[in-house]
């Protein structure tokens, strides 16, 4: 990983007129070049990234480049990509974002990252303890490395640009700007679930997720959805970190508790969350019990995204 940068410029979104003429390009030259390429690449049995269905879809195009597009492409993931690229993080370099052209889908044009997702069938069970061990470190160096890319507008709670973070944990699936972690937690706490445990129980937990707020954590940017889809290996050892649509400014917390919380329980971790304890980074245990309280008043109510 590259040194940190001594001075780090936050992108910021483009014009209106530039995403148009972006959006125009991707929508009806580069989705052409991109069936061109398929062919291409069918008739020389060459191997290409594909993804169709979902949020997004993924088309292959020529120079190890890609382009994403979808009704739930926003110019934040790019912009948290391109941060995040241009900090040393192994992520996609943003070429280009586009809108306008079809209502509510946009596309980023980006290059294609090597390795393959983490969860993408065996891959896991095919890697030695002492790649695993690897990869969980490499990752560590990654969320390190985004701890020091701090919000200068400290201690708000954003996207990119100052929107909203898109979430499945957050009602609507998106968590709208915040002054402070504490309005954070007030906003998460508010779709809990339909609660049929006595009411002094859930006030033990609310009690207990509040009590993060008294901690003190920078703002940080985070990537918000570090499951191990999203991860790429290669040769043993991370290669890649992508899909950046839930990346904002967030608690220095955020990225390890949200990653570990759908796992397995804190007192019985399975393999992957024994490595990511073992982390030097990884100092959050009290915070990833708060934040699994929050996860039992609200999971029920997740929205989607």
């Amino acid at each position: 990983m590259i040194p940190y940068p001594e001075k780090v410029k936050i992108p910021k979104p483009s014009s209106r007129f530039m995403k148009r003429v972006n959006g125009y390009f991707h929508a009806f030259v580069l989705t052409r070049i991109s069936g061109w390429y398929q062919k291409y690449c069918d008739y020389f049995g060459i191997r290409y990234l594909k993804v169709l269905g979902g949020p997004a879809v993924i088309l292959p195009l020529p120079f190890n480049t890609i382009l994403k597009i979808g009704p739930k492409v926003h110019e934040d993931e790019a912009l948290a990509m391109d941060l995040a690229h241009k900090i040393g993080l192994p992520a996609p370099r943003l070429i280009s974002y586009g809108t306008g052209v079809f209502e509510d889908f946009s596309s980023i044009w980006m290059t294609r990252l090597p390795g393959e997702p983490l969860a993408l069938g065996c891959v896991w069970d095919t890697l030695s303890h002492e790649e695993k061990k690897n990869i969980a470190r490499d990752l560590d160096e990654c969320i390190l490395r985004m701890r020091q890319c701090r919000n200068p507008d400290s201690p708000r709670i954003s996207s990119l640009s100052g929107s909203h973070i898109a979430s499945y944990r957050a009602r609507n699936g998106r968590i709208s700007p915040c002054r402070d972690e504490e309005e954070l937690l007030d906003q998460l706490l508010t779709i809990r679930a339909d609660w049929d445990s006595p009411q002094e129980e859930y006030d033990a937990l609310t009690y207990k997720v509040m009590g993060i707020a008294k901690m003190s954590h920078s703002i940080v940017l985070t990537h918000g959805d570090l499951y191990r889809h999203n991860i790429l290996v290669e040769n043993g050892r991370l290669s890649g970190i992508v899909d950046w649509e839930c990346a904002g400014w967030m608690p220095e917390y955020w990225d390890y508790t949200t990653m570990l919380v759908r796992g397995a329980p804190l007192d019985s971790p399975g393999e992957w969350e024994t490595l990511i304890y073992a982390n030097p980074g990884f100092k959050y245990t009290e915070e990833l019990r708060a934040d699994g309280a929050l996860v039992a008043c609200t999971c029920n109510s997740w929205g989607t995204w």
